[in-house]
C-alpha cells in the first residue's frame, strides 16, 4: 500500500491487522514537502518537512521500517519576486501570481471565506474587561472569598464541555466574575477579571483583553452580564454609532485617550494607532516587539567541506531560533532565517568540523505533533 498525504489512519490500522496476522506488510508513507500556504500575511516560506523524530523514532515503536533519504535537491519552482515566496503549480496563472493578498480589515468585514471561529480570534487587540480560561493556571489565586463557591461550580461544569462546545458561536455566554480586578497599562484603569468558558486554555495564554464593542462573541457576553462596552474603534465617518452589536472593522480610534499614562491615540486610524500603541508599550516597558519566525527550527546541519546534511544531537534539543529585527523575504529565495548569520554559522560538535544550520523550517502545526 501506498498512501500519500492523507488516509494514514485507516490503512495504518489495515496494515496492523494484517502484520499481527503474520503477513509481511510493506506500508510506506508520503508527505507533501511543498505545501499550499494559507496566507502571505506573515511572509511565510514554502519549507522542506523533515520528519526526523516521526521516522527515526515511532515509526520504528510501531512496527515499521523506515528509510531516511536526503529530500534536500536543486529543482524548478514557481518563484514570485513581489511575494518572495514559491507559488504552487495551481496559484500561477499565465505565468502570473493568482495569490490573493489578505488585508487585515477582511477578517471581521465577511470578505474572506474563512471560519468565522477563525476570524473572532484575530480580532482581540483592545479592550476593557479580562478574561481567563476556567483552567487557567492563575485562577484560582485571582478568585476572591466570596466569589470562590461560584468560580469553582462553574469551572466543574466548563470542564466537562469539549472546546468545540465552548467555543460554538451560537452558543449562550456564561461565565463568573472572579471578585479580582487587574490594571489596563494603557490607562490605568482597573478592569474587572471574568473567567468564561468561550476561551480556552489552550489558545494563546488562556487569557485574553475582552473587546466587546468589536468582538461578537464578546459584545454577547457583556451584553448579557451589564459590563460597559465603550466604543474605541468607530467607522470612517460615522457621526455616532450605536453598540447595539460589535463593529469588527478599520476605522478612527476614540476614547482612547489618558493623561495617567500620557498615551493618546484619538483621531488615528485603527492600523497608525496599533503601531503607536506598540511603541508607547516598548518606551514605557509595558511591552516588548518581537519579530517571530513561523515554525520550528529543523534540528540539522549541514557540514561545510563535503555539504552532508547531519542531525544535531539530543543534548542540544530543543533547537530555539535567533531573535530578528526584519524577517522580510531576502530576495535571493532563501528563509528570512538565513540573515542570522551568527546563528546559521555553527560547529558539529561531533567531528568539530564547521557547519551551517537549516535556515527552512517547518509549518507551525508540526510543533504540536512532536
Amino acid at each position: 500500500m501506498l498512501v500519500i498525504h492523507s488516509g494514514y489512519t485507516a490503512t495504518d490500522i489495515l496494515a496492523r491487522f494484517k502484520r499481527m496476522q503474520g503477513f509481511n506488510v510493506l506500508h510506506p508513507m508520503g508527505w507533501d514537502s511543498f505545501g499550499l500556504q494559507q496566507s502571505n500575511m506573515l511572509l511565510m516560506y514554502a519549507f522542506l518537512i523533515l520528519m526526523l523524530v516521526y521516522i527515526a523514532f515511532l515509526l520504528p515503536i510501531l512496527g515499521h521500517q523506515a528509510w531516511m533519504c536526503d529530500r534536500q535537491a536543486e529543482v524548478p519552482v514557481n518563484w514570485c519576486p513581489a511575494l518572495g515566496t514559491v507559488l504552487a503549480n495551481e496559484e500561477v496563472v499565465d505565468g502570473v501570481s493568482e495569490r490573493g493578498v489578505i488585508q487585515s480589515s477582511s477578517w471581521g468585514s465577511g470578505k474572506l471565506d474563512w471560519p468565522e471561529s477563525l476570524k473572532e480570534m484575530q480580532r482581540n487587540w483592545i479592550g476593557n474587561y479580562l478574561v481567563l480560561a476556567p483552567e487557567h493556571p492563575l485562577l484560582e489565586s485571582l478568585v476572591s472569598d466570596d466569589q470562590m463557591k461560584y468560580v469553582e461550580e462553574y469551572k466543574e461544569l466548563a470542564l466537562r464541555k469539549s472546546d468545540l462546545e465552548r467555543t460554538e458561536l451560537q452558543k449562550v455566554k456564561t461565565g463568573v466574575f472572579t471578585g479580582s480586578y487587574a490594571k489596563n497599562p494603557a490607562n490605568g484603569v482597573a478592569i474587572p477579571i471574568w473567567v468564561a468558558d468561550y476561551v480556552l486554555g489552550s489558545y494563546g495564554t488562556g487569557a485574553i483583553m475582552a473587546v466587546p464593542a468589536h468582538d461578537t462573541r464578546d459584545h454577547e457576553f457583556a451584553s448579557k452580564y451589564n459590563i460597559p462596552i465603550h466604543m474605541v474603534v468607530k467607522p470612517d465617518g460615522d457621526v455616532g454609532s450605536t453598540m447595539e452589536k460589535a463593529f469588527s472593522g478599520d476605522g478612527v480610534i476614540t476614547n482612547s485617550s489618558s493623561s495617567t499614562t500620557g498615551l493618546d491615540i484619538n483621531g488615528l486610524s485603527s492600523k497608525v494607532a496599533i503601531s503607536k500603541v506598540i511603541q508607547w508599550a516598548e518606551e514605557t516597558g509595558n511591552g516588548k516587539k518581537k519579530a517571530a519566525l513561523l515554525g520550528e527550527p529543523i534540528p540539522v546541519i549541514m557540514l561545510d567541506d563535503n555539504g552532508v546534511s547531519v542531525p544535531i544531537p539530543e543534548s542540544e534539543l530543543p533547537l530555539t531560533l535567533p531573535e530578528l529585527d526584519d524577517f522580510t523575504p531576502t530576495g535571493t529565495g532563501e528563509p528570512p532565517l538565513a540573515k542570522a548569520e551568527s546563528w546559521v554559522q555553527t560547529v558539529d560538535p561531533l567531528s568539530g568540523k564547521p557547519a551551517r544550520r537549516e535556515t527552512n523550517t517547518m509549518p507551525q502545526w508540526a510543533g504540536s505533533c512532536w
